[in-house]
């Protein structure tokens, strides 16, 4: 018999097939149940257990059913529904189905508060339940429902309020079936918060919230005002009044530098400021009584030695 020597990475690549292998047969080899965390419900409210539930490919669920007090839900164990049933409670409802989805519907819960577990038979025969189920716990409801508004970010243009019925007891928080009062009429949305989106001025009033099974058990009242406050303009309308102003900016506009050019018709013509027009009297005054200046020194002396009856050769000879 011949041997082969087997080197480190074919070595390796081997010890990844077994690994990819095992993986396979163990990731096919699954059973298991999946069930929220514990539920605290209100008496009368309607309560949903969201449950899932996966099993190996080769099996193929037959039957299943949900059960209290007991481990493993076999035999004679109480059941609150059974697949394979035909006198299961109305108020049990399954809305699984046989694939992957096991959840469960209690309508009108009152005594019920105990521990719920689920379990699934296949073909090739086989089943399986997780034992430690999903517990309910039953409460009255209290006058402990207060109500809380708060506003969206835009608080400015109200186009959004938002009102939050809110409880001291987590309990509320797992009833859909919240009702919600205006002025004492009943309105048709429903759950823990109510969103007025836009707001009108008629929806100013009181509101409160409830139990739907419990009518009598309702909150204080809060009252809303609102106010008329005048919503922005939109962009449209932004646009049509910007060039309005626009127009009368450019109109105004116009008409001053007509006026300027009425009034100074060849001012931007001129290149420097004309000199203002001589006076009258200072021109006859300058014919009358010329300056000495437009004669000469000797012309000057001439007519002083003439009028002195002194000639000038007599003057020289002296």
């Amino acid at each position: 018999m011949r041997t082969i020597p087997v080197g480190s990475r074919d070595r390796q690549n081997l010890w990844i097939l077994v690994l990819l292998l095992l993986t396979g047969v163990w990731g096919d080899n699954v059973w298991e149940v999946n069930y929220p965390d514990p539920i605290c419900a209100i008496k009368g409210s309607t309560v949903t257990i969201h449950c899932s539930y996966k099993y190996p490919e080769k099996y193929h669920p037959i039957r299943v059913i949900w059960c209290i007090n007991h481990e493993i839900c076999k035999d004679t164990t109480p059941k609150i529904y059974d697949s394979d049933s035909t006198t299961n409670l109305p108020r049990f409802k399954y809305i699984g189905d046989k694939k992957n989805n096991c959840t469960l519907q209690i309508e009108n819960i009152n005594r019920d508060s105990n521990t719920y577990r689920f379990r699934f038979e296949t073909d090739p025969k086989n089943a399986f339940t997780n034992q430690s189920g999903v517990d309910i716990k039953v409460r009255e409801i209290g006058n402990n429902i207060k109500l809380k508004v708060t506003a969206s970010d835009d608080r400015a243009s109200k186009e959004r309020v938002t009102l939050s019925c809110t409880s001291s007891s987590p309990c509320i928080f797992n009833n859909p079936k919240i009702t919600w009062y205006h002025n004492n009429i009943i309105l048709p949305a429903t759950g823990p918060t109510l969103t007025l989106s836009p707001v009108f001025l008629n929806d100013s009033g009181n509101y409160s919230c409830g139990i739907e099974s419990s009518p009598l058990s309702r909150s204080d009242t809060y009252s809303l005002q609102v106010e008329d406050i005048p919503k922005p303009l939109t962009a449209p309308v932004m646009l049509a009044v910007r060039l309005t102003v626009l127009a009368i900016a450019t109109a105004v506009t116009l008409i001053i530098v007509r006026r300027l050019k009425a009034k100074y018709p060849n001012k931007e013509n001129r290149d420097s400021v004309d000199t203002p027009p001589a006076d009258p009297i200072y021109i006859n005054m300058k014919e009358t009584n010329p300056s000495p200046t437009g004669k000469s020194r000797q012309d000057v002396n001439t007519l002083s030695n003439e009028e002195l009856g002194v000639t000038p050769d007599l003057v020289t000879n002296s």
